[in-house]
């Protein structure tokens, strides 16, 4: 700092002006990094959390309808981004896209012992099974938890939908 004639200071010289911005850019260069990865980790966790979640109203919505609608709503697992459900006898079609922001590195893997033959029923996820010229419907058995949607990021599985007893039920995984 000057001093003025008096023998006050009067504000800052120009080198310590400078001394303090090359203070203040130093540190922001140093954080700065930190910032933008912890910004794009709360993005893609984000996303994967409206994944998850979508997923799960998507199973609640065709079980609502399936309940109002009496018809028959047919599984079918459309790709690695999107799954589907087809209504029979007028009823209608629900599809499910995973978020746009995760379509680059996140996928939807099904495993199911009778993948095709899963349906909604009046509320009940079952299996619709035939037997000559007779269809009938079988209850998966709860216990077993014979179906399940991975949300995959990569080779990673980042969470799980089962159905149990017709609800969708959620594990997130680490």
């Amino acid at each position: 700092m000057r001093k003025k004639k008096s023998g006050i200071r009067k504000g800052f010289t120009f080198v310590e002006t400078m001394f303090v911005l090359a203070i203040i850019g130093i540190v922001a260069g140093i954080s700065l990094p930190v910032v933008v990865e912890a910004v794009k980790e709360l993005e893609t966790q984000s996303l994967l959390d409206s994944a998850v979640y979508g997923l799960r109203q998507f199973f609640v919505d065709v079980r609502s309808e399936s309940i109002m609608n009496p018809n028959v709503y047919s599984f079918n697992n459309d790709s690695s981004q999107q799954l589907s459900f087809s209504g029979s006898g007028g009823g209608k079609d629900f599809r499910y896209t995973l978020p746009e922001g995760l379509m680059q590195e996140a996928s939807l893997e099904v495993e199911a012992k009778q993948e095709d033959k899963l349906c909604y029923v009046m509320g009940y996820f079952m299996y619709k099974l035939s037997e000559g010229n007779k269809t009938f419907f079988k209850f998966p058995d709860p216990e077993k938890r014979e179906f399940h949607v991975k949300l995959l990021l990569g080779e990673t599985v980042a969470a799980t939908v089962s159905i149990v007893n017709g609800l969708p039920v959620v594990e997130v995984l680490p």
